[in-house]
């Protein structure tokens, strides 16, 4: 890292260029080992949604990342699979104004 002094005088890091270069590779191998790791757990939890009620196992959300930018977010499924539908999208915002 390399330091640089703002207006006041403080430190603050910015990265250099060779360990922006290294994050993704990186990200991407250290997230296939867990999804590796996580598997023992996760094919039982996928086959129990799946005989539950026949629905899909994943449930499939946009949401927006940094930057405006849009991207999909896959979790296992623990509602109907037409909650959506039925009941409307709630935001956190809401939920917490009424708890």
């Amino acid at each position: 890292m390399r330091k640089i002094k703002r207006n006041g005088g403080h430190p603050i890091t910015t990265p250099i260029v060779r360990e922006t270069f290294l994050k993704r590779p990186l990200d991407v191998i250290l997230s296939v080992f867990m999804l590796i790791l996580s598997l023992p757990v996760s094919l039982p939890i996928a086959l129990a949604i799946k005989l539950e009620d026949g629905g899909p196992i994943f449930y499939r959300q946009e949401r927006w990342g940094r930057g405006g930018s849009r991207f999909r977010a896959y979790k296992f499924r623990t509602m109907m699979a037409s909650s959506d539908k039925e009941f409307g999208l709630k935001q956190a915002q809401e939920i917490n104004a009424k708890g």
